[in-house]
C-alpha cells in the first residue's frame, strides 16, 4: 500500500516486518531489521505500535477537521499526497478514539478467501483502515459504489472507518460529505520531534544541522525518509561521540540517500576475492561470532570455487588482520560489526545488485549457512531477514516461495523456522504482501500437505496474516486444518483461538463449518465444529469482549450449524458434545437456557433427534427446562421470552 510516513522507521534497503507469536518449541516469527535503525515488534495497527508513533506524529493541517468528522460521522475519506504523511494520520486518526479497540486493515482484494467491500467483514466497535491509496481511478471508481455498503454496516455496528483515497481520484455525492483533505506537515518539525522521540541529545535547534540537511527538507522528500534520518543522526553521534552535531546530520544523510557509494568505492579498492567475499559474509551475518564468521566466509569462498591458499596456514594473513581491510572490528565478546554504522545494509545491496549472476550460489549459501553450528538464533534471523530483504528488493517472489517451500519440507528446526520468517518477511512487503497471500491461499488447500509444512503455515497465518487480516487467516486456517495433517499440525486449535477473538469471526467460521457440513463433502468439518462449539469456547469472556454465548447473533449462528450438524450425521456424531452442553447448563446459570435454547431448536425440525436430545437430559439436572423447551417449539406451551 501507500507509504507509511515517519511510522515503522525502515531499513534503508528493504522492508520492516512484523508479527510473533509461538506454534511450538521452535516455531516462531521474529522480527529483524539488518542495521542498527529499529522499530517495536509489535504489529502496525497494534496499541503498543501506536503508542510508539504518537511519539513522532505532527498532526498535518486538516487533522483536526478529519477528527470531527470521524467521530461525528464514523466514517472519514482522508484525501493527501504521496509522501505527505497520510497512512500515519490515519493511524493517529483511529488511535486517538474513545474506548481503545484494537485496529485492524481492510484490502480490496479477492484472493479466493471471499474478500469485497462489504458490511460482512464489520464487527462491533471495529476500527478499521482502508488504504485505497495506490489504486489506479478506474479501478476506484469500481470500488467506491461499493462503499455506501461498508458504511452503513461501519454505522451499525458502531465501528469507525478511516480510507486513504487515491489522490484526487473523484468522488460521488453520496462519499463526498466525508473527504477531508489534510496537507503534508513541515519537514523540519517531523525531524525534531522525532529526534526527540529517539532521545538524541545535543541536537536541540534546527540551526544545528548540517546545510544539505536543510536542503533536503526543503526538497520535500517523502515524510518516511525524514523519519530514518533521525535515528541514523543517534547513530553517527553514538559512533563519534566527538564530532558536532552538523557533521553526524551530514553523515547521516550520506547513508540515508547515497548509501552505497561509499560501499561501491570500497569494493573497487578490494582488489582480492576472498576480500570481497569477507566483506559480504559480514553484512549478511552481523553481529556473529568471530569463528562463525570465518566459516561462513569459508563456505561462500567453496560455493563460488574461489582457489585455495596454498600457502602454509602460519603465512596466512591473521583473520583480525583481513576484517580490518574491510572495515570490520571484533568487539571485546568475540563478535564483529562494522565500524560506520549502517554500512552492512548497502553492502548487501551492492553485492545483490551487481552479481545476478552469483544469486543462485547466495541462495545455496544461504541454505548451508543455516545449519551452521555456532550461529546463534539471532544471527540465523538476521540472515533469514538480509537474505528476504534482497529478494524481494530484486522482485524475486518466485524464487523466494519456491526456498520457503524447500525449507518447509524438511524436519529440521532451523530450516522451518527460517521459512517461517521468509513467508513473514513477504507477507509484510508493501509490493509482495497480496500476492503471497494469494499463494498461501492456494498452498493451504493441498490436502495432502506434509505435517511440518502444515506447521509452517498454520504459524504463518496465525501470527502473521491474523495480526492484519484475521478473515483472510481464518481461511488459510480452516483450510489447512481440513487436510490430512490438520490436527498434528495444530491448525484445529489455532482456528478455533482466532475465531473466538471476535464474535463476527466466531460467525464466519461457524458459517464456513454449516456449509461444510450441509453438503456432506468435509468430514473435517464436524471435527471442527466439535471444537468450535466446545462449552469453554462459548461461555469463557473472550479477548476484550463478553462470552461469545451472549451475542444473539451468533446464538442464530450456532443454531443453524448445529442443525446442520445434527442432519448431516448419525447421533454418533453429534450426540457426545450436546451432552457436554446439557452437563454446562446447571440449575441457576443464567446462560444454560441460552445453551439449551440452541440445541433445542436446531434439533426441532428433526423429530428423531429431539426425542434422542430429551432422553439424553434426563441423565443431566437440565431435563425440566429441556422439556419445557420442547414443549414450547412443538406448541404444546407458549415460547419463553429468549428461546436461545
Amino acid at each position: 500500500m501507500s507509504e507509511a510516513a515517519f511510522t515503522s522507521v525502515q531499513n534503508p534497503s528493504g522492508p520492516v516486518n512484523s508479527g510473533s507469536g509461538t506454534q511450538n518449541n521452535y516455531l516462531h516469527f521474529h522480527q529483524v531489521v539488518g542495521s542498527a535503525v529499529r522499530v517495536p515488534v509489535s504489529p502496525p495497527l497494534s496499541h503498543a505500535h501506536l503508542e510508539w508513533l504518537g511519539h513522532r506524529f505532527v498532526p498535518p493541517r486538516g487533522m483536526r477537521t478529519a477528527a470531527l468528522a470521524l467521530g461525528a460521522e464514523r466514517t472519514v475519506l482522508i484525501d493527501a499526497p504521496p509522501g505527505s504523511g497520510r497512512d500515519t494520520a490515519a493511524r493517529m486518526l483511529l488511535k486517538d478514539l474513545p474506548d481503545p479497540h484494537t485496529a485492524r486493515r481492510l484490502l480490496p482484494e479477492d484472493d479466493g478467501a471471499g474478500f469485497a467491500l462489504s458490511g460482512d467483514h464489520v464487527g462491533d466497535a471495529d476500527r478499521l483502515l482502508l488504504d485505497l491509496s495506490d489504486l489506479p481511478h478506474a479501478v476506484w471508481t469500481t470500488l467506491q459504489r461499493q462503499l455506501p455498503v461498508l458504511l452503513e454496516s461501519v454505522r451499525e455496528h458502531r465501528a469507525y472507518l478511516v480510507v486513504i483515497l487515491p489522490h484526487g481520484a473523484p468522488v460521488g455525492d453520496e462519499l463526498v460529505i466525508h473527504r477531508v483533505t489534510i496537507e503534508r506537515p513541515d519537514a523540519m518539525r517531523v525531524l525534531m520531534r522525532t529526534l526527540r522521540a529517539e532521545e538524541v541529545p545535543d541536537v536541540l535547534a534546527p540551526e544545528q544541522l548540517a546545510p544539505a540537511v536543510h536542503a533536503f527538507l526543503a526538497g520535500r522528500p517523502a515524510l518516511s525518509e525524514v523519519a530514518q534520518l533521525a535515528p541514523l543522526i543517534g547513530e553517527a553521534r553514538r559512533a563519534d561521540p566527538g564530532a558536532k552535531p552538523e557533521q553526524w546530520s551530514s553523515a547521516a544523510l550520506e547513508r540515508l540517500v547515497r548509501p552505497g557509494d561509499a560501499v561501491a568505492e570500497q569494493v573497487r579498492k578490494l582488489t582480492d576475492g576472498g576480500q570481497r567475499a569477507l566483506l559480504l559474509t559480514a553484512a549478511m551475518l552481523p553481529g556473529a561470532r568471530v569463528e562463525v564468521l570465518h566459516h561462513a566466509h569459508q563456505r561462500l569462498l567453496t560455493a563460488v570455487a574461489h582457489p585455495r591458499d596454498d600457502r602454509p596456514v602460519f603465512e596466512h594473513d591473521d583473520l583480525s588482520e583481513r576484517l580490518d581491510r574491510v572495515d570490520v572490528t571484533v568487539r571485546p565478546d568475540g563478535s564483529v560489526e562494522f565500524r560506520r554504522p549502517g554500512l552492512a545494509p548497502a553492502v548487501r545491496d551492492h553485492f545483490w545488485t551487481n552479481r545476478p549472476d552469483l544469486w543462485d550460489v547466495f541462495r545455496r549459501w544461504v541454505d548451508a549457512l543455516l545449519r551452521l553450528p555456532g550461529l546463534s538464533d539471532r544471527n540465523r534471523d538476521e540472515l533469514v531477514a538480509a537474505f528476504a530483504e534482497q529478494m524481494l528488493r530484486l522482485g524475486q517472489q518466485g524464487q523466494l516461495l519456491d526456498v520457503a517451500r524447500l525449507w518447509s519440507r524438511r524436519d529440521e528446526p532451523p530450516l522451518l523456522q527460517a521459512a517461517v520468517q521468509v513467508l513473514g518477511h513477504a507477507l509484510s512487503d508493501p509490493l509482495a504482501g497480496r500476492a503471497f497471500r494469494k499463494h498461501l491461499y492456494e498452498w493451504s488447500r493441498d490436502t495432502r500437505m506434509d505435517v511440518w509444512t502444515a506447521r509452517v503455515l498454520v504459524a504463518v497465518s496465525a501470527d502473521e496474516i491474523a495480526t492484519s487480516h484475521p478473515d483472510q487467516a481464518l481461511v488459510r486456517l480452516h483450510h489447512l486444518a481440513r487436510g490430512g495433517s490438520g490436527q498434528a499440525s495444530g491448525a484445529d486449535d489455532r482456528l478455533v483461538r482466532l475465531a473466538r477473538t471476535d464474535a463476527r469471526l466466531y460467525r464466519k467460521l461457524l458459517d464456513r463449518l454449516a456449509r461444510g457440513l450441509a453438503r456432506h463433502s468435509v468430514p473435517a468439518d464436524a471435527r471442527l465444529f466439535r471444537a468450535a462449539v466446545a462449552p469453554p469456547v462459548l461461555l469463557e469472556a473472550g479477548t476484550g469482549s463478553g462470552p461469545l454465548l451472549d451475542d444473539a447473533r451468533t446464538r442464530d449462528t450456532l443454531t443453524t450449524a448445529w442443525h446442520a450438524l445434527i442432519a448431516a450425521s448419525g447421533p454418533h456424531a453429534w450426540l457426545g458434545t450436546a451432552e457436554e452442553w446439557l452437563a454446562a447448563a446447571r440449575p441457576g446459570d443464567d446462560r444454560g437456557p441460552l445453551l439449551l435454547g440452541v440445541l433445542v431448536r436446531a434439533a426441532a425440525p428433526l423429530p428423531d433427534a429431539l426425542d434422542r436430545l430429551y432422553v439424553a437430559s434426563l441423565r443431566h439436572p437440565c431435563a425440566s427446562e429441556v422439556r419445557r423447551l420442547v414443549d414450547a417449539v412443538q406448541g404444546v406451551v407458549p415460547a419463553p421470552e429468549r428461546l436461545g
